[in-house]
């Protein structure tokens, strides 16, 4: 796919720092290796083994100290116009930045943007921006899906005024050497609709996704059926409300007469959960990378929530890890002891 094939180039400038890595495996699984046998030749005590815990932890040191550092943004980032401007609008909305100013400025001070943080988004997301060259970025439809309601440029940067859709591109401030556009074709961060689409493979849906011809205002494509009866010949003008928005919990009131899907357009991911009215409700992917949650008639409220364990299984390999080599060392112990003492 787009997404995957254009990493590899990232991989090959990074080819360096993979070796490097490699040969750190490869070092501590000999000395690893090499101590056991050690140990089983009767070349050397049972302290020989310490090293293996050892090993671990140094390497645990070394690795966390290159990732794991405390940095006080506020000694170089301290609010501005600009920043004080855009956290003072109201609503769920992401920027999108197209001047010099680095993609995590803004999110330095809880704006969000249309190009993550660092690069490392979701497959699906990176999929659907167009992988690390960011070549859907541009798009009317992908900036109109993701709500991108707001377009910081620099001044004197020529945006036609219709290249968003049928309302026009306004001025909504003027900073000097930065000016911000407001797009009022933007769709807001979760809405409903009652027209939607099934295709199977994800990677399909972008090209369809991102042409001009589908009106994303009232469809959505899936991955697969809802399995609640949803017809268009109802109206859903009634907007939602965003009661509430965390980073792990979002309450949302609805208002249908009639089934119908609600989208958010925050990433789809499996640990994400559903409540609709307090019953428990499945979460789809649409359009690829979001979420969609099927609505019967006279639904109320909405809450998804993050479900933390879900995301437990790395942390129960490495425990039942630890805890297999503490058994091994400590029965290798026992059976020293007993031969020393036999």
């Amino acid at each position: 796919g787009q997404g995957s094939a254009s990493k590899w180039p990232l991989a090959m400038m990074n080819l360096p720092n993979i070796q490097h890595g490699l040969w750190i495996v490869f070092l501590l699984v000999a000395a690893t290796s090499i101590s056991i046998f050690l140990f089983l030749s009767r070349r050397a005590g049972i302290g020989i083994l310490l090293l293996i815990p050892a090993l671990s932890v140094i390497d645990g040191i070394r690795f966390d100290s290159r990732f794991i550092k405390l940095y006080d943004y506020k000694q170089q980032v301290t609010p501005n116009p600009l920043t004080n401007y855009l956290t003072s609008l109201p609503g769920k909305f992401r920027v999108f930045n197209i001047t010099n100013l680095p993609q995590d400025y803004l999110p330095f001070y809880g704006i969000e943007v249309v190009a993550g943080y660092h690069g490392n988004q979701l497959r699906w997301y990176d999929d659907l921006i167009g992988g690390p060259g960011l070549v859907n970025q541009g798009n009317p439809q992908f900036l109109n899906l993701v709500g991108a309601r707001y377009i910081l440029a620099s001044s004197g940067t020529k945006i036609p005024p219709d290249y968003f859709g049928p309302d026009t591109l306004v001025l909504a401030q003027d900073f000097g050497s930065l000016a911000v556009f407001e797009n009022k074709n933007a769709l807001p961060r979760a809405f409903l609709v009652n027209k939607y689409e099934v295709v199977p493979i994800r990677r399909d849906i972008y090209p369809r996704l991102l042409s001009s011809r589908t009106n994303l205002k009232e469809m959505v494509f899936l991955e697969e059926e809802p399995n609640l009866n949803i017809t268009s010949n109802d109206s859903l003008s009634r907007p939602v409300d965003m009661i509430s928005y965390s980073g792990d919990s979002v309450v949302i009131g609805v208002h249908n007469a009639s089934n119908c899907l609600l989208i958010l357009t925050d990433n789809y991911y499996r640990s994400w959960e559903a409540w609709v009215d307090g019953v428990k409700a499945p979460i789809l992917r649409a359009d690829g990378a979001f979420r969609a949650v099927p609505l019967k008639a006279g639904a109320s409220r909405v809450i998804f929530r993050y479900n933390r364990s879900l995301n437990n299984l790395a942390l129960v390999i490495t425990l039942l890890t630890v805890f297999l080599v503490m058994i091994i060392l400590a029965i290798y112990f026992f059976l020293y002891l007993k031969e020393k003492n036999g």
